[in-house]
């Protein structure tokens, strides 16, 4: 459209810069030449074509630009700009101009007067406000400074130092209002991350394909609802990844976006870009999770590419006059572009059915002759000639009948139906939307319901429309609730009932084994499992949980095994914490189980992307509560597993180390993290447990984030939030497979890995700080005890009280977690070593005289605990043995100190060991003591039987199976008090620590090993089915038809006896009539 010029012109020379602010309402351009900076307000809702003359002209200035970049540059050098929201405190925006990175950035207000904070006086570099509005990040090569400019003074909040990294993009998290920083690891590689800039914790790594080009990410967006991020590179492509799993969903190349947004709650993903000859600005609306093209719309003839999209319906492209110092504005609603025509609603019948199979009262049915519904009452159909490849709708009764050459449905009254063509037709009732389309001679359908958190449908309207590309699109809007709140989903029509591909909303319920005609639902769906239409995790779930029947012509395993064998299919876990692989489990599925853990596993391990066994993480506790032998094969695939040396740029493959066997290291992006320098023993202790220079291979454990604690993003009372500190409540997966104690996960490699790497971090110095103070409080009590001081017993109590409500509380945290704390014998003995020693005290404190039965048993309870703190240490048999000694020697010495055979502890000791070699005489004149009875008992029973079972071992061929059965239980021993020191004694901000519970973890092995493990282990992994697998379906296949065959016998014979039955009842009653 021809715009008339103003007469007065703000910039004489081109306009080299400009921004939009995120709500569109103001504009900034600067001109490099004449070096004039203007602010321009926008009225925004006028939906046609605006030259921004004098009238929409807030504030202008001439610049001075030497006070940013040197003159002589001037003319090669590139300007832009950036532009926050307006502020609350002063009612201010502020605008910022800035070069390279070299130089320092020029701050205005919107009054166009210079700003110059304390906090940037020394800071140079690329300026950005980020998604917020409210929060600059001001970054070179070497830092990133993030400043806060909600209040006055500006307050600078990070220095992150970026030395080692490639920064790439700011990003905000609507869903949790928080930025993140982007950075590359280990250029040229495209391995990302995605850093939270107030903690610096890596959120997501993003892994590379193989043999993908490098580039460079110049834009990136999160959905609202969190679990989906775009970004746009520098080759013109746009990628999709999941949050969760760090799996890309989509992948879009050589498409060149300006700009980019979800909308529709996150569903879809709204590109703009231009065509091929770049003439005309397009607007296409993609599914985000499946990447099927939803709509394509041309918006406008233009060629600039200052677009940006403010709002779900509303997008602003300001481009210039031929000679580029004139700026016109155009907006636009994407939504009407796209629908064409108004909306024109119809009222939804509300349903009182309690069941969606209520919505049909009879089928007629053609190829499927053996189906005759229970409940549906089959009643006579009118004769209808259906050409091939179509559908009819008969409205001319009450109950509307679609018919295809093979069907014939019958539908309840009220409900609505529509005929867009001769080969769809939609059913819509209050809870759902049906549409049926004519393939061949056959008849499918596909299901879509409102999401969860909308109410019954009470409008709906349609349109059939031809995008850009002359496809047809199938909108739908409902309204639905008493605000009559408006919502929309989109099916590409030719694309969907030719197979191609289907959105992923659609999917998910045409998957679903309810509703009616439920016997489509198989038939359907097989259409789709080449394309991306499966990638949502309720799905998977939703095809997995379905209940095959004997009239499906497929079953839920077959249509997997095709899913998985295009290779499409990205396993992620869905937002309410769908997770298909726990979903096969918990209906024990086996045969799905196995084709998820081997598509998973295969794609870890041979694509070098851990982000595929997100969901074998999250199900391992479930696996090793109900498949213990799967678990056993899988952590055998997950054994020594090489770092893949040209994707992962780490060490060459085989170096020389000197660290111990299974040494581990976090694989984490976070960049700086607080308390992250090793405490000096920790460095000494690491010292210690060097061994010779050998050989060293490095793997990694394919079990991304089983370390990792969830963050509490959502707002919390300050109750809560203390509560939580007190009792946490959310462990990690690894915490919850330890409360398991599977052997069969433990026993390999990878376990072992983790469990020396948590020591090693964080365990091992908090382990010695509590051993330590253990004991102390036994020192105290044991002096007491020996010399009747009353300070040290006073001290030894209060110790004691304080490690009994430490005791109580940890107790709290391992019930409420689901840990087995009363069924362990050793929970009994660390509670009397707490509370006897405590009433033993008070006794002694009192006038009260403390029986000696009493001291005894306090005695030998604190040596008992003290010897099993020592079990996290493996090696030490002979010390636990002579612990035992003592604690027996030390505890007679108090209950039999009358006799002179324990009046000291050295004779004591002599007669302990007396009765170690068998030699009880000693405490013959105490057989009427039932204590001292108790006491022989253990005592031969803790010594005796455990060294006689320990030399069987020896002399027999079990040792070293014996050997790697202790070994197994000491990692698990290990385990438990690790988890015990995570949960009781550090704080959420450490458990949120990624140098303690990093992403992933990577270790160090024997060179020898790996090589000998590799000869020996399975083949790789197929991505598809094996023929076991295939034996094991066609077994059940062959079991399911025995068992109909079985069935109709059965009726057969039935029906035969009720006939003899009549029979015999009507001779009966005729006799007694005559």
């Amino acid at each position: 459209m021809a715009q008339n010029l103003p007469s007065q012109k703000i910039h004489t020379t081109e306009i080299t810069a400009v921004t939009i602010s995120q709500d569109g309402k103001f504009i900034t351009s600067f001109s490099k030449l004449d070096e004039i900076v203007a602010l321009w307000n926008y009225p925004t809702g006028l939906n046609t074509p605006v030259t921004l003359e004098l009238n929409y002209l807030k504030k202008n200035k001439k610049v001075d630009i030497k006070t940013i970049i040197d003159t002589k540059n001037k003319v090669t050098c590139e300007f832009d700009l950036t532009m926050s929201k307006k502020l609350l405190y002063d009612n201010r925006l502020f605008i910022i101009l800035y070069s390279s990175e070299c130089d320092k950035p020029m701050i205005l207000d919107d009054e166009m007067e210079y700003f110059s904070p304390d906090c940037l006086k020394d800071v140079f570099g690329r300026a950005e406000f980020l998604a917020d509005g409210e929060t600059l990040g001001i970054y070179n090569k070497e830092t990133i400074h993030i400043i806060s400019i909600k209040s006055w003074p500006w307050i600078l909040l990070r220095r992150i130092c970026i030395q080692n990294n490639d920064f790439q993009v700011f990003t905000l998290n609507p869903s949790t209002n928080k930025n993140y920083a982007i950075f590359r690891q280990w250029e040229p590689h495209n391995v990302f991350d995605v850093i939270d800039i107030d903690t610096g914790k890596c959120y997501l790594r993003i892994m590379p394909a193989q043999g993908e080009t490098t580039y460079k990410i110049s834009n990136m967006r999160i959905s609202s609802a969190g679990d989906l991020l775009a970004f746009k590179t520098s080759l013109g492509g746009l990628h999709v990844y999941d949050l969760c799993s760090g799996l890309a969903v989509m992948s879009k190349k050589l498409i060149f976006p300006c700009d980019f947004q979800f909308v529709n709650g996150g569903k879809n993903l709204l590109i703009i870009n231009f065509d091929k000859k770049k003439e005309h600005i397009l607007a296409t609306l993609y599914n985000a999770r499946s990447g099927t093209e939803l709509a394509h719309v041309a918006l406008s003839q233009s060629n600039t590419k200052n677009v940006r999209i403010i709002n779900e319906e509303q997008l602003l492209v300001v481009s210039s006059n031929l000679n580029r110092n004139i700026l016109i504005v155009d907006e636009w609603n994407w939504v009407n572009m796209f629908r064409k025509q108004p909306i024109q609603y119809t009222d939804v019948f509300t349903s009182n059915y309690k069941d969606d199979r209520d919505l049909i009262t009879g089928y007629k049915v053609g190829k499927y002759p053996s189906f005759s519904p229970s409940v549906k009452l089959v009643r006579d159909f009118p004769d209808v000639n259906v050409p091939p490849g179509k559908l009819v709708l008969d409205e001319s009764c009450s109950e509307y009948v679609i018919s295809s050459r093979s069907l014939q449905i019958r539908f309840a009254s009220g409900v609505k139906l529509f005929c867009i063509d001769e080969q769809n037709i939609i059913l819509v009732s209050s809870r759902m939307i049906i549409l049926f389309c004519a393939i061949d001679n056959d008849m499918r359908k596909l299901v879509w319901r409102p999401p969860h958190y909308l109410l019954n449908i009470n409008k709906f309207s349609y349109q059939c429309i031809d995008d850009f590309s002359n496809r047809r699109i199938l909108w739908i809007d409902i309204t639905y609730g008493d605000s009559m709140k408006n919502y929309y989903t989109i099916i590409p029509l030719d694309v969907a009932i030719s197979g191609h591909d289907l959105p992923d909303e659609w999917m998910q319920h045409s998957c679903e084994c309810q509703g009616p005609v439920e016997f489509l639902n198989l038939l359907s769906i097989k259409l789709y499992t080449h394309c991306n239409t499966f990638n949502s995790a309720k799905t998977i779930c939703n095809l997995i949980r379905y209940k095959v029947t004997r009239y499906d012509e497929y079953t839920p395993t077959e249509i997997l095994e095709e899913i998985l064998q295009h290779n499409h299919y990205k396993p992620t876990i869905g937002s309410n914490g769908e997770n298909p692989l726990t979903i096969a489990i918990l209906e024990f599925k086996s045969v799905e189980i196995q084709q998820l853990l081997d598509y998973c596993m295969y794609h870890c391990i041979h694509d070098g992307q851990p982000g595929f066994m997100s969901i074998v993480v999250d199900a391992l506790p479930e696996l090793a509560r109900h498949y213990p032998k799967i678990l056993d094969k899988l952590m055998k695939q997950c054994t020594y597993v090489k770092i893949p040396p040209i994707i992962w740029k780490l060490k060459p493959e085989k170096y020389d180390s000197i660290h111990e066997n299974l040494w581990g290291d976090k694989f984490d992006g976070s960049v700086f993290m607080t308390n992250s320098k090793k405490h000096f023993l920790n460095t000494l202790f690491d010292k210690w447990e060097t061994i010779p220079r050998h050989s060293a291979t490095y793997c990694f454990v394919p079990l991304p984030g089983l370390c990792t604690y969830p963050e509490i993003n959502y707002p919390c009372h300050w109750l809560t939030i203390f509560l939580n500190t007190l009792i946490p409540r959310h462990p990690s997966i690894f915490v919850k497979l330890t409360r398991l104690r599977p052997f069969e996960a433990f026993k390999y490699s990878p376990f072992e890995a983790i469990v020396k790497f948590k020591w090693h971090a964080f365990a091992r110095w908090r382990f010695f700080q509590l051993f330590f103070l253990y004991l102390v409080h036994f020192g105290l009590f044991i002096s007491a005890v020996n010399t009747n001081r009353g300070q040290l017993m006073i001290a030894s109590m209060i110790l004691g009280a304080i490690l009994m409500l430490t005791w109580i509380r940890r107790s709290i945290i391992h019930y409420v977690n689901g840990i087995r704390f009363f069924t362990v014998f050793a929970t009994y003995i660390e509670l009397a070593a707490f509370i006897l020693p405590v009433i033993t005290g008070s006794l002694k404190h009192g006038d009260n005289v403390a029986p000696p039965e009493l001291q005894s048993l306090s005695v030998l309870s604190l040596w008992i605990f003290v010897a099993a703190q020592l079990r996290v240490f493996k090696g030490i048999g002979v010390i636990i043995a002579a612990f035992i000694l003592f604690a027996f020697a030390n505890s007679l010495m108090i209950l039999l100190s009358e006799d002179p055979n324990f009046t000291s502890f050295d004779n004591s000791l002599k007669n302990v060991w007396s009765m170690f070699l068998c030699d009880y005489d000693s405490l013959k004149q105490w057989t009427d003591n039932r204590l001292v009875d108790i006491y022989k008992i253990v005592f031969s029973f803790s010594t005796t039987i455990i060294l006689m079972n320990i030399l069987i071992a020896i002399l027999s061929d079990t040792y070293e199976e014996t050997i790697n059965y202790a070994r197994t239980v000491w990692v698990i021993k290990r385990a438990e008090i690790i988890i015990d020191i995570e949960l009781s004694w550090m704080i959420p901000s450490e458990r949120q620590n990624r140098n303690y519970f990093p992403w992933g973890i990577i270790y160090e092995a024997f060179t020898e090993d790996v090589d000998e493990w590799s000869k020996k282990s399975d083949a790789p992994i197929p991505c598809e089915m094996n023929d076991e697998v295939k034996d094991v379906i066609a077994k059940i296949r062959d079991e399911i038809d025995e068992m109909k065959d079985e069935i109709t016998k059965f009726k057969d014979e039935l029906k035969q006896s009720l006939s003899e039955f009549q029979k015999f009842h009507t001779k009966v009653v005729e006799q007694e009539i005559k």
